[in-house]
């Protein structure tokens, strides 16, 4: 394989920003896909539209759909990441959210096991 690779052919761009994938957070409908499709290609047609794309990924650079979709909508991956939970919460209250998160999920584990060994019992 090295015999076939060559720096100079490979192909060179700039990095896609994280604005353009936001949807990938969360578990969305196909209607609404939809509806950030043709979003989409209105930025192709309408300088208003490309006008309102710019200012959005000044003003939120790490992506604008968390304005539109509540954080219940995260994919489930997501929902326990400070990074992400910090534009829903802020910094400091990401950090609590996800050690609150992580305490009640480790007290069902316990209560289910104990439920568990009680009816073993």
């Amino acid at each position: 394989m090295e015999r076939l690779h060559f720096e100079d052919d490979e192909p060179t761009g700039e990095p896609m920003c994280d604005f353009d994938f936001d949807f990938e957070l969360f578990s969305l409908k196909i209607p609404e896909y939809k509806e950030l499709i043709f979003e989409e290609i209105k930025l192709y047609h309408s300088e208003e539209a490309t006008a309102e794309y710019e200012e959005l990924k000044k003003e939120h650079p790490l992506g604008h759909l968390h304005k539109r979709y509540a954080k219940e909508r995260l994919r489930t991956m997501y929902k326990q990441d400070p990074g992400i939970l910090s534009t829903y919460y802020g910094k400091e209250k990401a950090a609590a959210a996800t050690s609150s998160t992580a305490t009640a999920t480790t007290e069902k584990t316990t209560t289910a096991s104990t439920t568990t060994q009680a009816a073993a019992s």
